[in-house]
């Protein structure tokens, strides 16, 4: 079983029928809405987490990709967590750049990938390659 169906079969798991029926009308998922044609499992953000932080060093950027492609928001909500993760990371250096280079660090070599690409994106270039390369 690929990871992407790991992912979506742990998903399943945690599917609750009211927030199904719920979750459209949230978002707005009607024809002229903002989430037009959006389709919801019922699975809230903590338990997308929990799945995310399960899955996230089995997972390759091309599984992300699908998931984001998926139709099902909370499959694209899980592969985005990590990228929402390292984009509020590099906001944070943009506002005081010692901290986030503080946290990262510290905590860079335990981060999933493609929320430390997010997060250093701005970095000066070797510095960039520096944690990329597990050399900070």
């Amino acid at each position: 079983m690929s990871c992407v169906e790991k992912i979506k079969q742990e998903l399943k798991k945690y599917v609750n029928a009211e927030k199904a029926a719920f979750l459209p009308k949230f978002f707005q998922a009607f024809e002229g809405g903002y989430g037009e044609g959006d389709r919801f499992l019922g699975v809230v953000v903590p338990d997308q987490r929990k799945v995310a932080r399960k899955y996230y060093k089995a997972a390759s950027i091309k599984d992300i990709e699908e998931l984001l492609n998926e139709p099902y928001h909370e499959y694209r909500l899980t592969a985005l967590i990590h990228k929402a993760v390292g984009w509020m990371l590099r906001e944070i250096g943009n506002r005081d750049f010692e901290v986030e280079y503080d946290f990262l660090k510290e905590n860079y070599k335990a981060m999933p990938r493609t929320m430390l690409r997010y997060a250093i994106e701005k970095f000066e270039p070797d510095l960039r390659q520096n944690f990329l390369k597990g050399l900070i």
